[in-house]
């Protein structure tokens, strides 16, 4: 009962609430947990319980049918991400971290796609290991940034219209230790095209990468996003490089006009952005229950651009000193 509470929203709020009793339904538990730690990121993967359509590509117009009911309209399945510094079972998971809620269909790139995208365009599946295929329909991803050095143990929870069942962590919904230690986290390689024509330039050798961000990088945890590292034809090292920021619906490939400087072998560097900050900033608790009226706007797009610059001149061919946006 809510006598007063500015800003209440009711259909977003929830009272969690955690007890000794059996839980009401039988809720499923997911399968395949795995942790992998690079360079400061640990990668989590598990095989999810309402399964997706069932195969292995979709259209845009699919994809977004599917995350409606999926995501957008129902609140009936979510994954729960829990973490400790001793394995987790029914026992220790009153002493574990909760990391974050995780809703279905995270394996899949949408982004890359623009705000334009056409309905019958496929929709992409991340990759999480440089140049290794798509992970395979019906994985989760989530990607936890390391604090400090130590050993952690996760466990996923299935919240099955809001009720979870705690009782049971076993190989599968409940890991093996990894170790962790702070980084920087790394772009991971989700495809090299070669031979390619970008913007009326043949013959370039195209990378496209995603990054993962986390907090305090971004406001909100495990958040990726797409770039493109395009070689011209004549590549002569060191290069120059061009930082190509998009307009409204444009994406790694197109809203930024030509390929500027080409023909003097001018690396390209793009981004992929939704322009809710229009390349500049946006405020520290968008996408949280935190009052904007108590935080302030951030640089965060203008950082993760220069941080992704600073690792690609490390990664490619390119001079230092002539780099221009």
């Amino acid at each position: 009962s809510v006598r007063s509470f500015a800003g209440y929203q009711p259909l977003l709020t929830r009272l969690d609430v955690s007890g000794g009793m059996r839980a009401r339904n039988e809720i499923p538990r997911v399968s395949d947990l795995r942790a992998e730690h690079r360079e400061g990121q640990t990668f989590l993967t598990w095989t999810e319980v309402e399964r997706q359509p069932g195969r292995d590509s979709a259209t845009v117009s699919e994809f977004i049918r599917w995350r409606e009911s999926m995501v957008v309209r129902s609140r009936r399945v979510r994954y729960r991400v829990y973490r400790a510094e001793a394995p987790i079972t029914a026992a220790t998971i009153r002493e574990a971290e909760f990391v974050d809620e995780v809703a279905p269909l995270s394996d899949w790139n949408l982004d890359l796609l623009g705000t334009a995208a056409g309905n019958e365009e496929r929709v992409p599946r991340y990759s999480l290991r440089d140049g290794a295929p798509p992970v395979g329909p019906d994985t989760a991803i989530y990607v936890v940034r390391a604090a400090r050095t130590r050993k952690s143990y996760y466990a996923v929870s299935v919240a099955l219209d809001g009720e979870e069942n705690l009782s049971v962590f076993e190989e599968g919904n409940a890991g093996g230790g990894v170790d962790e230690a702070p980084g920087p986290g790394a772009p991971v390689l989700q495809e090299t095209r070669e031979n390619a024509s970008l913007l009326g330039v043949r013959g370039a050798t195209l990378h496209r990468y995603v990054r993962w961000e986390t907090p305090p990088e971004v406001p909100v945890p495990s958040q990726p996003f797409d770039y493109l590292v395009a070689l011209p034809p004549d590549l002569k090292a060191p290069a120059p490089a061009g930082l190509f920021l998009h307009g409204w619906g444009g994406r790694l490939d197109r809203g930024f006009g030509s390929w500027t400087a080409a023909g003097q072998g001018a690396i390209l560097i793009s981004a992929v952005q939704t322009l809710y900050d229009g390349w500049t900033g946006s405020h520290e608790h968008r996408g949280s229950w935190r009052s904007w009226k108590e935080g302030q706007v951030r640089p965060y797009t203008q950082d993760r651009l220069l941080r992704f610059v600073d690792w690609a001149v490390r990664r490619h061919p390119i001079d230092r000193e002539r780099i221009f946006v």
